[in-house]
């Protein structure tokens, strides 16, 4: 059995290392964490769409400041202090937009809640559970029609081209065969570190798993945001602290601080939904990126089309990537597609939050921005069906029906008023 000692360097290494990696995370997506105008945002209640920007740049120091004391102070209290500063800061950014509730954001402020009022014994079992659940929920969400045909294919042909092969001269049936490996794998990982015995040998395969991403997602495959690779690396040596050097939990001492227990208890149940809630992200009751679905492209969307002068009226940076689409079932406009999954990406480095609620109060910033009037079309579309990959829509003609759509959304979907689309 390790001793106390030996539990606390791993979570002093544990919480080192993630506060280090998240301001490294931070400062590859860092417009997404400041008061931004180049890109519409989307508070999480409708009340704080008028919100003053003061707000993000408290939100933005507390969240540096919090990480910054975590990652260079090794007393306790002081730790506790910058946990709780984060979580708090943390809050206040997701709240003023969701477009900053990142899946690594998301786990940070779980590991917060963690290290603040865990012990260490408790704190190693809590993290070990929680990334257990990522990898699963995130072996599950790809396991559907969408990713094996997609996203899937495009990994496929990274790797055999590595190898010299070509994806296209595979048949069909075994390319589908191939991308069924990829979440098959990342299944195994969950279920090998869950189990004691294998853990150490699950603990490999993950980071094998994290590298090999790196090297498909980065600079030498599908060339993504250098946030998504740091990530990568952040959760590799969680797993390498988590599972491989396997730091054994005593169940008698794990929940021992008298008489100060209960701050324990509701950091696990905490992690407890954390860990549940992503089982109902097919019932569209759970978001998809806190539910794992990552690389998963049935996530709900949002497709803003535009005809006409209102083209003219886009901002610059917008404006090239707006694309052609066919005539319109009238034959008689020419609509073309605004990108706003890729503005996402060229304008604060980091993915489009994949939620239909977000993205269309993007559209409705966008449309309201150049008074499209009814030559702005947007199309909402559910999440896939895992086995057919259709999904449910609802088209809203003109600004006046998107202003007035109401969608059965849990959350706010309107944009925030003060920062407007230059």
């Amino acid at each position: 059995m390790h001793s106390d000692e030996e539990y606390a360097k791993v979570a002093q290494r544990l919480s080192q290392w993630t506060a280090l990696s998240s301001l490294a995370l931070i400062a590859a997506t860092w417009r997404l964490w400041t008061a931004q105008t180049i890109y519409p945002q989307v508070p999480v209640f409708h009340s704080l769409c008028n919100a003053p920007t003061w707000l993000d740049w408290l939100g933005l120091g507390g969240v540096l400041l919090g990480l910054l004391i975590v990652a260079f102070n090794n007393r306790v209290q002081f730790v506790q202090i910058g946990c709780a500063t984060t979580m708090v800061s943390l809050l206040m950014l997701f709240s003023l937009d969701q477009h900053r509730f990142q899946p690594w954001a998301y786990e940070l402020w779980l590991f917060c809640c963690i290290w603040l009022c865990c012990r260490d014994q408790l704190r190693i079992s809590l993290m070990r559970w929680l990334l257990i659940s990522i990898y699963f929920y995130s072996a599950i969400g790809k396991l559907d029609f969408e990713f094996l045909h997609t996203v899937a294919q495009q990994m496929l042909a990274v790797v055999l081209a590595g190898f010299g092969i070509e994806l296209n001269d595979l048949s069909a049936s075994f390319r589908l065969v191939l991308a069924t490996t990829l979440p098959c794998i990342e299944l195994m990982v969950a279920i090998t570190v869950a189990w004691p015995k294998t853990r150490r040998i699950g603990g490999w395969l993950a980071i094998a798993v994290h590298l090999g991403l790196i090297i498909v997602l980065g600079p030498l495959g599908l060339n993504h945001r250098l946030g998504v690779l740091i990530w990568n690396l952040q959760v590799a040596l969680q797993a390498y602290w988590l599972f491989v050097s396997d730091p054994r939990i005593n169940p008698k001492t794990a929940l021992e601080k008298p008489p100060f227990a209960w701050p324990q208890w509701i950091a696990s149940a905490i992690i407890a939904a954390a860990i549940a809630l992503p089982g109902t992200e097919r019932l569209g009751l759970w978001d998809h990126w806190p539910s794992w679905a990552l690389y998963a492209p049935h996530s709900s969307r949002v497709y803003l089309e535009v005809t006409g002068s209102p083209v003219d009226r886009l901002p610059p940076n917008l404006r090239k990537l707006v694309k052609e689409s066919p005539i319109d079932a009238g034959g008689i406009a020419i609509w073309q597609t605004v990108r706003i999954d890729a503005w996402s990406l060229e304008a604060l480095n980091t993915p489009i939050y994949p939620q239909a609620r977000f993205q269309l109060g993007v559209a409705e910033s966008i449309a309201t921005d150049m008074n499209a009037g009814f030559q702005v079309r947007v199309t909402v579309l559910g999440a896939a069906a895992r086995l057919t990959g259709k999904r449910r829509s609802f088209v809203y003609n003109g600004l006046t029906e998107l202003s007035s759509a109401t969608q059965p959304f849990w959350l706010n979907h309107r944009p925030r008023k003060q920062l407007k689309t230059p």
